[in-house]
């Protein structure tokens, strides 16, 4: 199953040099060349599975009502590596966002990088609608994370998982007065892709109880997709 076209958005022109300048002030990995475009026969076969997964709509439920996921993949070549924008909601797909994020994998196809964009209430709206919105970011509009804080893609008996742990990443974070260490799971699937966060302080104490949403896969209209 294969979303990537579907999903899919080209960046080209001027608008390829405001996203590269972006992503080269927050998404650099420390131990990771970025260097010219790899084939797919270079990437690891397990996540170049996650890159095939990843883009499409998803739909979760958390305690306060249900969540919206949307995720576009990104063509940019010149970065070396698969690029996701992901979207999240409260009111439906492509409206006002919660929280808006950048995935950006290395040449292995094995490590992404996360960032979050500042700050959050735009809708996502069409591909012109989210054209626009990268060609406006500027390196203030994004929370950055220390060079440390990669998730990890592997397979397991259920589809693939990416982990991040508390002990290896941290950032400061103005919404929460401090600083924050993230741990976090996905798990990511031909149907779904469930999403475990826990946040903590300098402390070791928990910003909030720790989550756990599963988010299925749906058609941009929210209806089940066939096979799911």
């Amino acid at each position: 199953m294969n979303h990537s076209d579907r999903f899919g958005l080209t960046i080209t022109g001027s608008l390829v040099e405001s996203v590269l300048l972006l992503l080269a002030l927050v998404m650099t990995l420390s131990a990771c060349s970025m260097g010219p475009s790899r084939s797919r026969a270079e990437f690891g076969a397990d996540s170049w599975q996650a890159h095939r997964w990843l883009p499409g709509h998803y739909l979760g439920e958390s305690p306060t009502g249900p969540v919206y996921h949307q995720i576009v993949a990104l063509d940019i070549p010149e970065l070396g590596g698969a690029v996701f924008y992901h979207h999240i909601s409260r009111v439906g797909f492509g409206l006002a966002s919660f929280q808006r994020k950048f995935y950006r994998f290395d040449q292995s196809g094995q490590v992404m990088r996360s960032t979050v964009v500042l700050p959050a209430g735009e809708n996502l709206g069409g591909n012109d609608s989210l054209k626009k919105f990268l060609s406006q970011l500027s390196d203030k509009d994004v929370l950055t994370f220390s060079p440390q804080c990669l998730f990890r893609w592997s397979a397991g008996e259920s589809g693939l998982t990416a982990q991040l742990a508390a002990e290896h990443c941290a950032y400061n974070s103005p919404a929460f007065g401090g600083t924050i260490s993230p741990q976090m799971t996905y798990q990511l699937d031909p149907c779904s892709l469930s999403i475990d966060e826990a946040l903590f302080r300098d402390s070791g104490e928990p910003v909030f109880p720790p989550s756990s949403i599963y988010n299925r896969r749906v058609s941009p209209s929210g209806q089940p997709v066939d096979g799911c």
